[in-house]
């Protein structure tokens, strides 16, 4: 538990500031194996090192997406039950000033409140980046997996199960040099399938 927190505590800016993970991720673009060839060769990745990198950490996160994904959403049920049972002073303006524009629904005031919680704000802009990155992960994958297994295996191994440089080299029986084309192409190919490169 201490390593996930330390891991997400140093990763945390892959998400939140991220120039990839932003919009729909249910809109990414439709492209074909050949087009992604083509594209690759003749682009010859066009990565700048801020992407490659930012590419890299929301692959290496991965793995991780599911606990942090249920972690954001405790910590709402926490904020949400912090209100309801310390309502404290309301947030809601009192317009006019008399007893007659006081709210009685208390229900409503919390949900009011928890809206507009800087806490509670917080912990969802980061559950919205936590999902848009596990949903284009897995849209990356499930297209690899359809054209490019060989792909598939390589983020599985590379980026969930960190296997090493050396470790991949053997099983995909490939030479140093072959491994960092191998993941320069991977990762172009990511970012043109989940739509971060135009």
């Amino acid at each position: 538990m201490g390593f996930l927190a330390l891991f997400f505590f140093f990763s945390h800016s892959v998400f939140t500031h991220s120039v990839l993970i932003k919009g729909d991720s249910e809109k990414m673009p439709g492209i074909t194996l050949k087009e992604l060839q083509e594209s690759y060769s003749r682009d010859q990745t066009g990565l700048t090192r801020q992407q490659f990198r930012e590419m890299e950490g929301i692959l290496y996160n991965y793995p991780f997406l599911g606990h942090a994904i249920s972690d954001a959403l405790q910590k709402l049920e926490e904020i949400r039950f912090d209100l309801i049972a310390n309502p404290g002073t309301s947030i809601i303006a009192n317009e006019g000033g008399g007893k007659t524009n006081k709210i009685s629904d208390k229900t409503g005031e919390t949900v009011i409140k928890f809206d507009e919680d800087p806490r509670a704000c917080a912990v969802k802009r980061n559950l919205s980046y936590y999902r848009r990155a596990q949903v284009t992960v897995n849209k990356i994958l499930d297209f690899f997996e359809q054209h490019i297994p060989e792909h598939a295996l390589f983020i599985r191994r590379k980026y969930f199960e960190m296997a090493t440089n050396d470790e991949l080299v053997d099983e995909l029986n490939i030479s140093p040099r072959g491994y960092y084309r191998r993941r320069e192409e991977v990762l172009y190919y990511c970012g043109k399938v989940a739509g971060w490169l135009l």
